[in-house]
C-alpha cells in the first residue's frame, strides 16, 4: 500500500481548498489510511456518499484537514475496520461530529483518534462505539476537549 510521499507534500496539493468525491466508488475499498491527508486548506469535503462496509483500515484518514469546519460520517459503515487511529486526527477546526453509526467492536487502533482537534467539543457516538479489550487509545483524546464516550465497555478507562 505505498504512496508517494512527495504528492502529499506538493504545493498544489496543499492549496486544494475543495474537493468532490461525492460519485466516488468505494464499494471494494478496504484501504482508506491517509486519503487526505494534509489537505490542511480544504474547506469542503463530501464523503457522506462512501461505501465504507469493506473498509478494514481507516488510520489517519482525514488526519490534518485543518480548515475543515464540518464532515459528515454519520453513514459510514465501520463494522469490518480494525483501525481507525489518529482518524480524525489535527480537524481544529471542526467543533461537532456525529460518529453514531461507528461500530467499533472490531477496531484495536484508536490510538490519537480525535488528538489535537483544540476546537472539537461535541461528539455524538452510538451505542456500538465500545472499547475492545485491549484495544490500544493511548493519546485518544490528547488536546481535544470533546465528551468521551459513555459505553458501559469505557468504564474504568483512563483519559
Amino acid at each position: 500500500f505505498g504512496f508517494d510521499n512527495q504528492l502529499l507534500l506538493s504545493p498544489r496539493i496543499d492549496n486544494l481548498t475543495s474537493l468532490d468525491v461525492s460519485n466516488f466508488d468505494t464499494s471494494n475499498v478496504i484501504y482508506m489510511s491517509y486519503m487526505f491527508l494534509r489537505l490542511s486548506s480544504l474547506t469542503s469535503l463530501d464523503v457522506s456518499n462512501f461505501d465504507t462496509s469493506n473498509v478494514i483500515y481507516m488510520s489517519s484518514m482525514f488526519s490534518g484537514l485543518s480548515s475543515l469546519t464540518s464532515l459528515d460520517v454519520s453513514n459510514f459503515d465501520t463494522s469490518n475496520v480494525m483501525d481507525m487511529g489518529g482518524m480524525f486526527r489535527g480537524l481544529s477546526s471542526l467543533t461537532s461530529l456525529d460518529v453514531s453509526n461507528f461500530d467499533t467492536r472490531n477496531v484495536t487502533g484508536m490510538n490519537s483518534m480525535f488528538m489535537k482537534n483544540s476546537q472539537l467539543t461535541s461528539i455524538i457516538y452510538g451505542a456500538d462505539f465500545i472499547h475492545k479489550e485491549n484495544a490500544f487509545i493511548q493519546d485518544m483524546f490528547l488536546n481535544c476537549p470533546a465528551n468521551k464516550p459513555t459505553h458501559e465497555s469505557w468504564d474504568g478507562v483512563s483519559w
